[in-house]
């Protein structure tokens, strides 16, 4: 009877002792972000194809946004280990990098004649799409959280409503961060056919 006691109090104490875990510190760094450049995306094929310059069927015309990113500090140390996760072991991530401000706008203007009635300067936004969601649906979302350090971001923008006037366009990208400040580029002249 003793043996049995103490066979079952040892397999208590080994699942006891294998399911509590310490977990490391995070280290939540933060990160910024710099500048913005664009690329024409041609979505004409089975895979999208990323292009400076060209012809692209201005119905499978869709924008890349390439987002520069830096860290810019270490922020604070998060302890993963507390009683709440004593019989688990969901540590978290032993690096954490997040946006320290977020994206507040993305704005999309046509620098050529789009239709009769956005002309040149015109904003276009509306007739993008970021991964077929809208751009204020896009934003609701908070920025991503990465687990190793990253310089580079981009957001997929597919445009939804076909130019009217075919030929040569060139569209000027601003992203409004929470921080007040604006980011923009201006795309490289596309033919839109």
């Amino acid at each position: 009877m003793n043996k049995t006691v103490f066979v079952l109090a040892m397999i208590l104490l080994l699942k006891v002792l294998t399911s509590c875990c310490e977990c490391l510190e995070s280290s939540i760094f933060r990160y910024t972000f710099n500048s913005i450049e664009t690329v024409h995306i041609n979505n004409a094929g089975e895979k999208p194809i990323f292009v400076n310059d060209g012809t692209i069927s201005k119905e499978a015309y869709g924008l890349l946004i390439r987002l520069s990113l830096s860290q810019i500090a270490a922020g604070s140390r998060l302890s993963g280990f507390s009683s709440a996760n004593a019989m688990r072991c969901d540590c978290p991530p032993e690096m954490q990098y997040i946006a320290q401000d977020s994206l507040a706008g993305i704005r999309i203007f046509t620098l050529n004649d789009f239709d009769a009635a956005h002309l040149s300067d015109s904003d276009i936004s509306d007739f993008f799409s970021v991964n077929y969601a809208s751009i204020s649906d896009y934003l609701e979302n908070p920025a991503k959280v990465y687990y190793d350090p990253v310089a580079q971001d981009s957001i997929i923008m597919y445009l939804m409503y076909a130019p009217e006037f075919s030929g040569e366009h060139q569209f000027k990208v601003e992203i409004a961060i929470s921080d007040g400040s604006t980011l923009s580029a201006v795309s490289s002249p596309i033919i839109l056919e």
